[in-house]
């Protein structure tokens, strides 16, 4: 049995040499929005609203977040990430508030209002 050769047509192989081109930069892994939800709704207390995401001049990404909730993240948390390819990269620069003089005011409160019970109690 005798085997047939055919030539590739042209217009094939020119496709393959520009899909080898191009294929490369289109298919490169980047870092996706849905990453950066899932690392905020997973490691932090923020409701999040949106996700805005920007290219440093020093290369990677960082990305500004906005929570619905300001009580720990009053200006939105900050993530940056180093290389552009690996979600692992990624970092939570911003750290949760904790706002000590609120809880020295309710103390306060709770025993203003302790010391008010005792008064009526001992009348």
């Amino acid at each position: 049995m005798k085997k047939i050769h055919t030539p590739i047509p042209l217009g094939n192989l020119l496709f393959l040499l520009l899909a080898a081109v191009f294929l490369p930069s289109i298919a490169k892994a980047e870092i996706q929005e849905y990453l950066i939800r899932r690392m905020i709704l997973l490691q932090t207390k923020c409701d999040l609203v949106d996700v805005k995401k920007e290219e440093p001049k020093q290369g990677g990404f960082k990305f500004q977040a906005s929570c619905e909730n300001v009580s720990f993240y009053p200006d939105g948390v900050i993530i940056t990430c180093s290389d552009k390819d690996r979600e692992t990269s990624c970092e939570i620069k911003t750290k949760i508030k904790k706002f000590e003089n609120l809880n020295l005011l309710k103390n306060s409160v709770n025993q203003h209002h302790g010391d008010e019970t005792e008064k009526k109690t001992t009348k």
